[in-house]
């Protein structure tokens, strides 16, 4: 085999698994399981995550996330305040971990819900001061 065909054959990628159909399952979920405000708000974040170059993979261990934690949540994000975090938190926490020990599920979900928190409230208040 000669050099040009091992360079050929390490740039064909095997996929295991199909990201782009995950990523359109979760918004198929998305839109049956969530308010229509909250959906409008995941795709808007999509996008974020979608301009910082962050790969399929990631988008889909994100997006993933937030539906289970908007299910937990069970209102709409930008209604959501501090009390209604914390209360998210303890409840992944209990349902998640055992004897409150860190596991990578809790620890996720607290990474996660804290970018998209911060890029939520931080985008209210664009919208307020174009509005």
């Amino acid at each position: 085999m000669s050099k040009q065909q091992i360079s050929n054959s390490k740039q064909d990628k095997i996929r295991l698994y199909d990201y782009d159909r995950i990523i359109s399952r979760t918004f198929v979920l998305m839109e049956k399981d969530l308010s229509e405000n909250n959906v409008h708000i995941m795709k808007k974040f999509d996008r974020v995550l979608v301009n910082e170059s962050l790969s399929d993979a990631r988008r889909s261990k994100i997006l993933g996330t937030l539906l289970s934690l908007s299910r937990m949540l069970n209102k709409n994000w930008n209604e959501a305040n501090k009390e209604d975090i914390e209360e998210l938190v303890y409840n992944f926490n209990k349902k998640f971990s055992k004897d409150g020990q860190e596991t990578n599920t809790t620890s996720d979900h607290k990474k996660i819900l804290k970018n998209f928190y911060r890029w939520l409230k931080f985008d209210s208040r664009d919208q307020k001061s174009v509005g």
